[in-house]
């Protein structure tokens, strides 16, 4: 069953204005979002019989090893402490959240809430979500905690803590005014004003569910620490048996797991493997069962491996971000912005790093793997279509105009070397493209931990270059990158027309009337220029033969990406 775009992204707008029971545990139907359901509640069907489309029933054993392409050590196990990757894909394995992501689902964006944690869940009213958690759930069994039961006190006391740390994406659940337990399986979100994107949020790979008594308490007697590895303890498929740092990580199956018969996979072997030579080599001498491979690179592996599956999609809706300070000179002038944008090959980009496949128009606000009902594509942006070309003849007569007839220092081009060597290739590549248009800069690599705390935060002089972090909910691309008062504004803009825009789309419930002003916020975006996206890459994935129900997936979603898998051999 093919999932309604429109629901795919906005499945909260018709659950709000139901006020419906809801658990989305099979494919939606097709209704438009904006429109009630029928009648009654709609329950969960997803069973282990009875399976999702495209995912076969697999047998239980053996050990999966998973490579990943950079440097995998965690820092830290505590999701409210870092929003790095490296945490999060651990904690991926581990723990659980309440609302979950479908897996397969339909196809490699589609983030349509479903049940995980939670068994159902029913808007009241446009401002109060009652969820009902699967009776049952256990820790896993690990001291101080000891398999006891999930409860309604621990997600409570999670999102309190999340709330009360100074987690950049605690914006996510900004809008929370109160939670209660009524009883042990219930728990109830009070929010200050209606939020049509509130249960995307809480699916998102940050909202890891918490057990209190898992934490070091010593310093912090109210919300504990939860930076040690003895921390890591979860709801999750797997149970993290060792971390060796510089090598991987090492997980177990959840005896436990409240998801009967899964995981298949015995054990799960997470292995760091930074250099992109000896990536090739495992590949192809069959070292490790799946692993991405660069667009340059597949012919290759699969010339040495002919055996292996190639798995081809869409890049994640991350990837890579140009941003700049719009708050001084000489990116607050928006002929300065505008010729930055048109100094950027974005054909040769993907030729460069893709070969030549994927999208070249990322953004402005939207990526290109968001489906067309949200995403404008050229010559729907109006005046800003103008932007998009390349054309550093036209970008140096604008800088001429802004004053700067000899061109720009736009100073240290911020970037890091912590996602690998071709996140530094491309910064070097755009160093370069950009100097056709008249603008010089020096990159400077700050340490993948330094570079969290500076560029990726928003916290740089002039420009920064690195991987954006991948959202779900319309409302992260749009009111959390762009609002004013918003954390996550890398950029600094202030722009009252825009905020006035992207206050409203937060909390109009009708799809339609929604996707026009989100239309007008993308007008608006291209032709002011706040942020440049670079072009979206196609994405490849290679596996064994013998590995099935392998289903690419963005986000840190690990377990759920890999509790399906299994090994026919």
């Amino acid at each position: 069953m093919r999932v309604d775009m429109r629901r795919r992204y906005a499945v909260p707008l018709g659950l709000a204005l139901a006020a419906s029971m809801v658990a989305v545990g099979c494919a939606p139907s097709s209704q438009p979002a904006s429109q009630a359901p029928a009648s009654g509640a709609q329950e969960s069907s997803a069973t282990q019989t009875q399976l999702p489309p495209g995912v076969t029933k697999g047998k239980p054993g053996g050990t999966l090893r998973i490579m990943t392409t950079s440097d995998a050590d965690p820092l830290g196990f505590d999701p409210f402490a870092t929003f790095t990757y490296r945490t999060h894909n651990a904690l991926g394995f581990t723990h659980s959240s309440l609302i979950g992501i479908p897996v397969p689902g339909d196809g490699f964006a589609d983030y349509t809430p479903v049940p995980n944690l939670a068994e159902k869940w029913e808007w009241n009213d446009p401002k109060t979500l009652t969820v009902t958690l699967k009776k049952g759930i256990k820790w896993h069994n690990k001291p101080p905690v000891n398999g006891r039961e999930l409860t309604s006190e621990d997600v409570k006391w999670t999102y309190e803590r999340e709330l009360n740390s100074s987690f950049t994406y605690r914006s996510l659940l900004e809008s929370v005014a109160s939670l209660e337990t009524p009883d042990r399986y219930t728990i109830k979100f009070k929010l200050s004003d209606p939020n049509v994107d509130f249960l995307l949020n809480l699916s998102h790979q940050y909202q890891w569910i918490l057990a209190k008594d898992a934490g070091d308490f010593g310093k912090d007697a109210k919300w504990g620490d939860f930076k040690d590895v003895k921390t890591v303890i979860g709801t999750g498929p797997f149970m993290l048996e060792r971390w060796q740092p510089n090598q991987g990580l090492h997980f177990v199956k959840n005896p436990d797991y409240f998801k009967p018969g899964l995981p298949y996979v015995d054990r799960v072997e997470y292995i760091a493997v930074p250099d992109i030579a000896t990536q090739l080599a495992a590949l192809k001498a069959d070292q490790v069962d799946i692993g991405p491979v660069l667009a340059p690179n597949v012919k290759t592996v699969t010339e040495g491996n002919p055996k292996l599956v190639v798995q081809k999609y869409q890049g994640t809706c991350g990837g890579q971000l140009f941003q700049f300070r719009v708050d001084k000179p000489p990116f607050s002038d928006m002929r300065v912005r505008r010729a930055l944008s048109l100094s950027i090959d974005r054909e040769g980009y993907l030729k460069a790093f893709y070969n030549g496949e994927g999208d070249p128009m990322n953004g402005p606000i939207f990526r290109a793997c968001h489906p067309d009902e949200w995403k404008l594509k050229p010559g729907q942006l109006g005046p800003g279509d103008e932007w998009f070309k390349y054309d550093p003849a036209k970008a140096k007569k604008l800088l001429g105009e802004a004053g700067f007839p000899s061109g720009i220092d736009a100073g240290e081009l911020l970037s890091t070397d912590g996602y690998g060597v071709t996140v530094v290739n491309q910064a070097e590549w755009l160093k370069a493209t950009i100097e056709t248009g008249g603008f010089k800069s020096r990159i400077v690599l700050k340490p993948y931990a330094e570079w969290l705390t500076t560029g990726h935060a928003g916290l740089y002089d002039n420009i920064a270059f690195g991987a954006a972090t991948a959202y779900t909910a319309i409302d992260e691309w749009t009111y959390g990158m762009l609002h004013s008062a918003s954390a996550a504004n890398k950029c600094h803009c202030n722009d009252a027309e825009l905020d006035k825009l992207l206050e409203q789309q937060r909390l109009e419930l009708n799809w339609e009337k929604r996707r026009e002003i989100l239309r007008q916020i993308q007008r608006l975006a291209a032709d002011r220029i706040y942020y440049l996206w670079m072009p979206a890459g196609m994405s490849y994935q290679l596996h064994q033969p013998f590995l099935k129900n392998v289903f690419p997936k963005g986000l840190y979603q690990t377990g759920l990406r890999y509790e399906q898998t299994w090994i026919d051999k």
